[in-house]
C-alpha cells in the first residue's frame, strides 16, 4: 500500500495544503476528541504541527507580544 501510494499520490497531498494540516487528518482528530474526550471543537481549531519545539513557538508567537514578560519552568524544555 505504501508503494502504490507514492507511486500514484493523491494531489493534494503534492501540494502545499492548508496551513492547519491535512484536512482528515484534522476530522479526525476533532471527531475523536467529540466522542472519546468529551471536548467540543471544530475542525478549523485544530493544527498539526511537526513536534512539541514547533507548537510552543506557535503558541507563543499567537500569545506573546515583544516586551511581555513570561515564566519558565526550571527545568523545562530546553527546545
Amino acid at each position: 500500500m505504501v508503494g502504490h501510494s507514492w507511486r500514484q499520490p493523491a494531489s493534494e497531498l503534492l501540494s502545499s495544503g492548508d496551513v492547519g494540516g491535512y484536512l482528515p487528518l484534522r476530522q479526525a482528530i476533532a471527531t475523536y476528541l467529540g466522542a472519546v474526550r468529551d471536548v467540543r471543537c471544530q475542525t478549523e481549531q485544530v493544527f498539526i504541527t511537526f513536534g512539541a519545539q514547533q507548537t510552543i513557538d506557535m503558541v507563543a508567537r499567537a500569545t506573546i507580544d515583544p516586551g511581555d514578560h513570561v515564566w519558565v519552568e526550571n527545568p523545562g524544555y530546553a527546545g
